[in-house]
């Protein structure tokens, strides 16, 4: 997102990535205190999390007692700058068994689309399809909607990476129909940007600011500020593309003033 660009350009950085706008940094596990506290299991970006240890020392980590199960984070600070795919996918996959073997559906489900998440990161985009499928059958069979939803968008942003950009606009208005039955303006929002990335790729500036803006609005009435800043950037990426500079030009000044109200809360 433009976003992105403009954090990247003030910050000089080379972790952004212009495959998926919607992430964050991708690419590396070493980030930054900025975005710490942004990573769950319900981002892409997150950082695959570490429970062996927790499980070897007292076998609590996967438990009913425990539903939340924080496989322990890969240590930010000595993965920095470092890529960590494969530790990380080995560290998921011991995740999954232990999961499986416990038969705890959520982990499994949970685990399945962290490595969904992974292999998507890593262009590995019909694997990650594949695990994102089964995390859904299982959170499906739950009946978790708000992780049903989560799965969707995934999914979606599988089919967008692949340039099947009528599959992308399907799941995303799938996972958008659910978490307006949750009244759940982050996914809400998230969704509605994610369509309008899509008619941007097309080349369809009308539709992907009609979904900027509802976006945009979603975020504000929120008090997303950082999610503000990404769609008002994206809005501004629309009219640059229309060759309305002066509109676009105004829109990139506003979301440039956000994010930096935003850094200087950091």
């Amino acid at each position: 997102s433009v976003q992105r660009v403009i954090w990247c350009l003030k910050k000089n950085t080379s972790g952004c990535s212009d495959r998926n706008p919607a992430w964050p940094i991708q690419q590396r596990c070493g980030l930054s205190s900025h975005f710490k506290s942004s990573f769950s299991d319900r981002n892409p970006a997150w950082p695959i999390q570490r429970c062996i240890d927790s499980r070897r020392s007292n076998g609590t980590c996967f438990s009913d007692r425990n539903p939340a199960w924080p496989i322990q984070l890969i240590n930010v600070n000595t993965a920095k700058e470092q890529f960590c795919f494969s530790e990380a996918i080995t560290a998921a996959k011991e995740a999954l068994l232990i999961a499986t073997e416990s038969k705890i559906d959520l982990q499994q489900g949970r685990a399945l689309n962290i490595l969904g998440s992974i292999s998507l990161d890593q262009g590995d985009f019909y694997v990650a399809l594949e695990y994102f499928q089964q995390s859904l059958v299982l959170f499906e069979s739950m009946n978790d909607n708000s992780r049903i939803a989560v799965v969707l968008g995934n999914i979606g942003l599988v089919y967008r990476s692949i340039s099947d950009y009528r599959n992308a606009i399907e799941y995303y208005h799938k996972a958008l129909a659910i978490d307006e039955t949750l009244d759940n303006s982050s996914g809400i929002a998230r969704h509605l940007g994610n369509i309008g990335n899509v008619y941007l790729i097309l080349g369809d500036y009308h539709k992907a600011l009609e979904y900027y803006h509802q976006a945009h609005t979603m975020a504000e009435k929120r008090g997303n500020n950082s999610g503000t800043a990404t769609h008002t950037g994206n809005i501004g990426t629309v009219y640059l593309s229309l060759s309305d500079y002066i509109n676009a030009l105004e829109y990139f000044h506003k979301a440039l003033a956000i994010q930096e109200q935003l850094d200087d809360k950091l």
